[in-house]
């Protein structure tokens, strides 16, 4: 390897480059010979006469050298040089050196602010030291986070007045929910609808929601009104039927009694009454010269009944005549009230001549008197008419002067009203 004969002047070299070993620049050389030198411009630099000298020296290397290797002199005499295997563009330059591999260097303590190389030891550290409790100033900035993230993302501002309500008249969307107060909390805070339906309920319980009527002799199935939570149920049995007037021979009279009203119940249920079987009783038919039908029964279910009238009595005809009324109906099984019907009207006859009058039908709570047949004993038979109202007895039959059997008024049906509460 010939070492190369340019002039090296006004080398670009600066500060301190390490070059072990190099004291003396003169021939015959003492240690090695490198492109780098020591501190130039110092006291132990060489004289660029001796640098062109010894440029223009013409040396030898090895046969094996690396072109672009660095030369050493070989010996400490002679112009015999060998190669150091250091390629020249391996040793880094102080201005800008562009380095390779893994470079290290000592590191900073935390927070050290100077031009002194920082390792990736100290930016770690001095990062890590910023994230815990960070001290921003001015007007940090940083992505807001979709509405509903619940993360640890920093929430901005637009976050927060976005996702949240403000304390003074909040304008909430959606469904929007609170815990339920106690029953009765009386304080400001905020209700929500359990609450108010609890409170609502509560204020309007035994509120009257509905009336269903059942005057229909027959049997019906009870539906009850949407919210209904208790019932009183009022029943009344069907009157009995007037007593019937036996036929008579001459100065003879025949009258009937008249029908008892059916008996009435009161109870109040507050519960297994959905789907119950509603009945109606039938008024009792008139006597067609015998006793009067029995009225028939109401009932509401098995829970409560009411039983109708019994018919008025048919009289025996003669001159002296007596017809008894027939006895009222009774209710059972109500809570509130059990009450029996009134009777049928009596009817005692001292003798075959002048007006008459047969025993009057009893009037029940929901209906009047049976009107009861009457004349004069030429009227012949004279039957009653059928009674009015609900669970009213039927009026009793006539028969005057050698007449045929007379025959009863027919009672009133009976009635089931139930009043729905809340």
């Amino acid at each position: 390897m010939t070492l190369p004969t340019t002039t090296v002047s006004n080398p670009p070299f600066q500060g301190d480059v390490l070059t072990p070993g190099l004291n003396r620049f003169t021939p015959p050389w003492t240690h090695f010979l490198q492109f780098v030198y020591s501190r130039i411009g110092g006291p132990d630099a060489p004289s660029n006469t001796q640098i062109n000298d010894a440029l223009a020296t013409s040396v030898t290397g090895p046969g094996g050298a690396v072109d672009s290797n660095i030369a050493l002199f070989d010996g400490p005499t002679g112009y015999v040089i060998k190669d150091s295997g250091i390629a020249s563009n391996a040793i880094a330059l102080l201005s800008s050196p562009a380095f390779t591999g893994i470079p290290t260097a000592p590191t900073a303590a935390n927070g050290t602010t100077t031009i002194q190389v920082a390792t990736c030891a100290f930016t770690l550290n001095n990062i890590s030291a910023a994230f815990i409790n960070p001290n921003f100033t001015g007007i940090p900035t940083a992505p807001t986070a979709a509405p509903g993230t619940n993360s640890t993302q920093v929430a901005t501002t637009a976050f927060v007045v976005t996702s949240f309500a403000p304390l003074v008249s909040p304008a909430l969307t959606g469904t929007p929910t609170v815990p339920s107060a106690a029953p009765g909390t009386s304080t400001t805070q905020v209700a929500s609808t359990a609450f108010v339906q609890a409170a609502v309920t509560a204020s309007t319980t035994g509120r009257l929601l509905n009336t269903q009527s059942f005057t229909t002799p027959g049997a019906f199935i009870y539906t009850p009104t949407a919210g209904t939570a208790r019932i009183l149920v009022e029943l009344l049995g069907g009157g009995g039927g007037g007593g019937g007037a036996a036929a008579t021979a001459a100065g003879q009279i025949g009258v009937g009694g008249g029908g008892g009203a059916g008996g009435f119940a009161r109870s109040l249920i507050t519960a297994g009454f959905s789907g119950v079987t509603v009945t109606v009783g039938a008024g009792g038919p008139g006597g067609g010269g015998v006793t009067g039908g029995t009225g028939g029964t109401s009932s509401f279910g098995a829970l409560v009944t009411a039983s109708g009238g019994l018919g008025g009595v048919a009289g025996t005809s003669g001159v002296l005549v007596i017809a008894n009324g027939g006895l009222g109906g009774f209710g059972s099984s109500a809570t509130i009230l059990n009450a029996r019907g009134n009777t049928g009207g009596a009817v005692a006859l001292g003798n075959s001549t002048g007006a008459f009058f047969a025993g009057t039908g009893a009037s029940s709570i929901w209906g009047g008197t049976g009107v009861p047949a009457a004349g004069i004993s030429a009227s012949g038979a004279v039957g009653a008419a059928g009674a009015n109202g609900f669970g009213s007895g039927g009026g009793g039959a006539f028969s005057g002067n050698a007449a045929a059997a007379a025959t009863g008024g027919t009672g009133s049906s009976g009635a089931v009203i139930i009043y729905e509460y809340s």
